[in-house]
């Protein structure tokens, strides 16, 4: 099954174009008392592409080494074509990417009157991630595997 999905990733695919929400997501299990990406769960940025505003478009998924680096920045390069607009939630390393060739434009969550406006997108999507995680694996799932899924 890994070679499948290995195989169903064109290596030149095209990149993503127009309106693109970027952002990271964790998976893998609760940690109690915890929140966002501490104990043992595993980072995953995430691009997707809106088709209007009620539709989304392609993604893409990358496991990351650590949550908050400068990784994310460079999946974003590496998956969103120049000249797109970018959507984030205005983390600050994230606003560089206005000077790589992006149209950046951010909404901070901490003071919207309606957080779910915020990347809805993005929460789509790694909600339904999480949702096909457990309910396919049943929480059966090793790291080094996830690449894997996340192709898939």
């Amino acid at each position: 099954m890994h070679k499948l999905r290995r195989a169903m990733v064109r290596p030149d695919r095209e990149l993503l174009s127009g309106i693109v929400e970027v952002d990271e997501t964790f998976v893998g299990g609760i940690n109690p008392g915890s929140g966002g990406g501490t104990g043992d769960k595993v980072p995953v940025v995430m691009a997707v592409e809106r088709i209007g505003s009620h539709r989304l478009g392609r993604i893409r998924l990358q496991v990351a080494s650590a949550p908050g680096t400068l990784e994310l920045v460079d999946f974003a390069a590496s998956v969103v074509a120049p000249g797109s607009t970018i959507h984030t939630d205005g983390a600050r390393m994230l606003r560089r990417l206005a000077d790589m060739g992006y149209t950046h434009e951010y909404d901070t969550g901490y003071n919207a009157e309606d957080k779910t406006t915020i990347l809805p997108g993005l929460h789509l999507v790694a909600s339904l991630l999480k949702r096909w995680l457990i309910g396919t694996l049943h929480y059966g799932i090793a790291d080094s595997h996830l690449p894997y899924y996340l192709d898939e």
